[in-house]
């Protein structure tokens, strides 16, 4: 299967809305609609980055500038296509981007019992 990694790009998330939060709404836990995707943030469209595959986006990270620096908001990877190596991808087309930027640090915040998220 071949996995694409780009900049999100707003007409993408636009186009795909129901996707973005179909994938996040797989996680019992999560509360973000329509409107927090859509939410303009600082930096959004210069730090976010999406997979996608032949089935549709296979996974996305969301960021923003938040403070003194980038803040990933959310970083999710299709159910059905975790452990295959789509969110370490996504990780260094980010990495890779915040770099040529300027930045040298990253904040999230993850959930005390997402042991896996906590594991990658």
């Amino acid at each position: 299967m071949d996995i694409l990694i780009n900049k999100l790009r707003k007409e993408v998330l636009l186009s795909h809305l129901t996707e973005f939060v179909g994938i996040l709404s797989e996680e019992p836990s999560e509360y973000w609609g329509k409107d927090h995707f859509m939410a303009n943030l600082p930096g959004k469209f210069d730090l976010s980055v999406m997979a996608s595959s032949g089935t549709g986006i296979a996974g996305y990270i969301i960021a923003s500038l938040k403070d003194s620096g980038p803040y990933i908001h959310k970083f999710m990877v299709r159910k059905d296509l975790r452990s295959i190596k789509i969110g370490e991808k996504m990780l260094k087309y980010f990495e890779n981007n915040l770099t040529e930027s300027g930045y040298s640090q990253v904040k999230l915040t993850v959930r005390e019992e997402n042991t896996r998220a906590i594991r990658f």
